[in-house]
């Protein structure tokens, strides 16, 4: 699970620099891109809450 999580992160991470990196010259991908930045960070937080609920 923690494996998920980091990979979670880091796919949000880049996205996320991705996005910042081309938001002026392409304002509605960079929306779409920080979309999916939201979904990965709530993924991993998810999957934390459900690794606090096991333990």
């Amino acid at each position: 699970m923690q494996a998920t999580r980091q990979l979670e992160r880091c796919k949000a991470a880049t996205l996320s620099g991705l996005g910042q990196g081309i938001a002026f010259e392409y304002p509605h991908t960079a929306e779409a891109l920080n979309e999916l930045v939201d979904d990965y960070e709530w993924q991993a937080k998810r999957t934390d809450d459900d690794s606090q609920q096991r333990d």
